[in-house]
C-alpha cells in the first residue's frame, strides 16, 4: 500500500518486491518472475519453457547486481539477438529442420564447426534463398551440440538501421558474452564508467 501512495521503489527491499508476486496468477508460470522488472528497472530476456523457479532465479542474480553492471549492460544492449532469431523464425511461419539439417553433413560446415583453426564459414547466395533461416538452424544444433559453451550470435537487417551495421554486430555479440558471463562486463566498465552511454 506504500508503493500505492507514492513512496519510491527502492525504498523496499529486494525480498520485499519479490514477494509482491507471490499470489499473482498469470497464464504462463513465468510470467510471474517477469512481471517484477520493471519494479526492479531492471532488463531481461524471457525464456519461456524455463520455468518459474528458473525465472526467479535469474531474477535473483540479476537484482544482486551492482546497479552499475546493469547501467553498463543496458547501454550496451541495443537488441537482444535471441528475440531477433525468434522474430524472424516467427515472420517466416517456422523453421523446418529440413531446411538446414543438409548443413550439418557438409565437409565445409563440419570442418569449421571441429577445426579450431578454421575461424570462417562463408554461407552465401541471393536474397530469398534460405540463408538466414539455415543460421537459425545452425544457431539451434551448436545450442545443441556445445551446452556447456556460450554461444554469441546475430542477425543483420538491411532494412533496420538499429541493426544493420559493423557497430550493432560488435554491440549485439557483446551483449550476448556478457548476459552468458556476467562477471565480463568488468572489462567494459572500466571505460563505460568514464564515457557512458557515448561509449557505444
Amino acid at each position: 500500500s506504500q508503493a500505492l501512495r507514492g513512496t519510491h521503489l527502492c525504498e523496499f527491499e529486494v525480498d520485499e518486491r519479490l514477494l509482491w508476486a507471490k499470489c499473482r496468477q498469470t497464464t504462463r508460470k513465468e510470467d510471474k518472475a517477469y512481471s517484477l522488472l520493471g519494479i526492479f528497472g531492471i532488463y531481461m530476456p524471457f525464456i519461456y519453457g524455463e520455468g518459474e523457479e528458473n525465472a526467479f532465479r535469474r531474477l535473483q542474480e540479476e537484482t544482486d547486481k551492482p546497479s552499475n553492471d546493469r547501467e553498463c549492460i543496458q547501454h550496451l544492449r541495443v537488441t537482444d539477438p535471441r528475440d531477433d532469431k525468434k522474430r524472424i523464425e516467427e515472420t517466416k511461419g517456422g523453421l523446418l529442420k529440413g531446411s538446414y539439417r543438409w548443413s550439418l553433413e557438409n565437409s565445409d560446415f563440419q570442418r569449421w564447426r571441429d577445426d579450431q583453426q578454421s575461424r570462417l564459414l562463408w554461407i552465401k547466395g541471393d536474397p530469398g534463398k534460405g540463408k538466414t533461416m539455415l543460421l537459425c538452424g545452425i544457431v539451434n544444433e551448436l545450442k545443441k551440440s556445445m551446452a556447456k559453451t556460450d554461444l554469441s550470435y546475430f542477425f543483420c537487417q538491411a532494412t533496420d538501421s538499429r541493426i544493420n551495421n559493423a557497430t550493432a554486430v560488435l554491440r549485439g555479440l557483446l551483449y550476448l558474452i556478457v548476459d552468458q558471463q556476467p562477471s565480463l562486463v568488468s572489462h567494459i566498465r572500466k571505460k563505460h564508467d568514464n564515457a557512458g552511454k557515448a561509449l557505444f
